[in-house]
């Protein structure tokens, strides 16, 4: 490609061209002068993946990559589960008020439903805790999504025994 420009710019320096010569030399030189520069581009990652600038890809950081995010995840989730707790303490105190019992099977049903997230997150969080391959920040993070679980179910579990104790109609 390269004798090629070269050829065209000596053409270009000829002066018993026209003006259309010129012109069509000068339509044919700059779509050749972006293809010179990305091929070069290309050249320059190919000789990169050669030569291992590029990294592979190591299959450990996939993995790792999958336990920031379900911790990440896991965390939302428990935010939400605080967030229903509060709306479930509200909604014992109408139950109080109330006395219902489709009310009460309510409250028992969301209940029962954060408790089984928590016991599915400690169980898997417990599984993973027992890998040789997790760096002191991850331990850290699990270690802390376990704990948060298990004041989040502490909470829960009292919420339904208070709420199984009110009498309904």
């Amino acid at each position: 490609m390269t004798g090629v420009k070269t050829h065209l710019q000596h053409e270009l320096k000829r002066t018993d061209l026209n003006f259309l010569e010129k012109f069509n030399l000068d339509e044919i030189t700059a779509p050749l002068n972006v293809l010179t520069k990305e091929l070069t581009e290309v050249q320059k990652h190919v000789k990169a993946v050669e030569s291992d600038e590029v990294a592979i890809p190591n299959p450990d950081e996939f993995r790792n990559e999958f336990d920031r995010l379900l911790i990440h995840m896991t965390e939302e989730q428990f935010a939400k589960l605080e967030q229903a707790l509060a709306h479930l303490s509200h909604q014992v105190t109408e139950l109080e008020k109330s006395k219902s019992k489709e009310l009460k099977a309510q409250i028992l049903r969301e209940i029962s439903i954060g408790l089984d997230f928590i016991d599915s997150a400690k169980g898997h969080f417990e599984r993973e805790l027992k890998r040789a391959d997790l760096n002191l920040a991850e331990k850290f993070n699990f270690e802390s999504a376990l704990s948060t679980g298990a004041v989040l179910h502490k909470d829960l579990t009292a919420l339904a025994t208070k709420v199984k104790a009110i009498e309904t109609k």
